[in-house]
Order: C-alpha cells, then sequence, then structure tokens
C-alpha cells in the first residue's frame, strides 16, 4: 500500500477500504485507509459512513436501527453499510465520539494481542494498524459484526429461500 497521503474529498467506501480514522487537522477530518492508498477527506468518518449508506439505500440510523432491533447490539454497533457488496464496518468506540474510528471486518485477516491494552489489526494486504484497544475488546467486535454479516447477508436470504426446492 502507497504510504503517500492523497486529498481525496470524493472518496466513496468500498470493497478496499480498510478502516478510517479521525484525523485532527484544521481542513482534515478523516484519514482513510484503503488497500489503493491513504487517503485525506474534510468529512468526519462518520459522515463518509452514512453517505455509503445512502448510496446503498438506506440511512446510516436505519441500517443501525436494523441491527439494534435484530440482534440487540445497541453499544459500538456494528453497521451493514453495502450487504450485496460484503461492505461491514465496527466502531472501536460510541460513533458519537469524535476519536471513533471505523474498521471494516471484510478486510481483517487477524487480530494480534501487543499487551494488555493494545492490539494490532493485520489486513488481507497484510497492512498492520495498531489501536489502544484490548484484543478482547476488538475480538468481541469482529463477532458481532460477523454475526451481523449472517443475518443481513442477501446470499444467505436466497439460500433460505431455495432450500425447500431441492428437497426430496
Amino acid at each position: 500500500m502507497e504510504e503517500k497521503l492523497v486529498v481525496n474529498e470524493d472518496y466513496q467506501i468500498t470493497e478496499t477500504t480498510m478502516f478510517i480514522s479521525p484525523y485532527f487537522h484544521e481542513v482534515y477530518r478523516s484519514m482513510i485507509f484503503d488497500e489503493k492508498g491513504i487517503y485525506l477527506c474534510s468529512k468526519r468518518p462518520l459522515k463518509l459512513i452514512e453517505e455509503a449508506c445512502i448510496d446503498d439505500g438506506a440511512t446510516f440510523d436505519g441500517r443501525r436501527q436494523a441491527v439494534i432491533q435484530k440482534l440487540n447490539y445497541k453499544v459500538k454497533t456494528p453497521i451493514h453499510i453495502s450487504p450485496e457488496r460484503m461492505i461491514y464496518a465496527f466502531p472501536t468506540i460510541s460513533f458519537l465520539n469524535y476519536d471513533c474510528t471505523w474498521i471494516f471486518a471484510n478486510n481483517i485477516k487477524d487480530i494480534e494481542e501487543k499487551n494488555k491494552y493494545t492490539s494490532e489489526i493485520i489486513f488481507r494486504n497484510g497492512y498492520r494498524y495498531t489501536l489502544k484497544l484490548p484484543r478482547k475488546i476488538l475480538m468481541r467486535q469482529r463477532e458481532k459484526t460477523a454475526l451481523c454479516m449472517y443475518i443481513f447477508s442477501p446470499i444467505k436470504r436466497l439460500q433460505i429461500q431455495f432450500t425447500p426446492m431441492f428437497r426430496s
């Protein structure tokens, strides 16, 4: 992955987005880590997530409420941004907190413990990101997101819908 920071005011979340963290700058509010590069954007991470949900035909609040109703995940709720494209993200802390980083679960290869209070996420492309969060918390967020993937996956719905047709 290219380490040079590139300004991209039109960034759109895709299958290659790995994580979006807040960036403390007078103009730029987000640092976006993508398999194609690292980008700066003046939109806050939550705004990028909200726009991606709208692009996929739903609101962030609607997606969040669906997860809360179906899975009762009221705290650090994972979001199914685009189930058709398998884009799911989870917040590291409350989504209302300015320090919230959004991790895109579909790109995680592993989560390693650095020490009791720090973890390192290893992404599919080998990129490593260190967070001041215990591995246990990140693993729980990943598990919650995996269940969200199962519940909201359109592929699962198709399998359930067509399974009876193949029984004899």
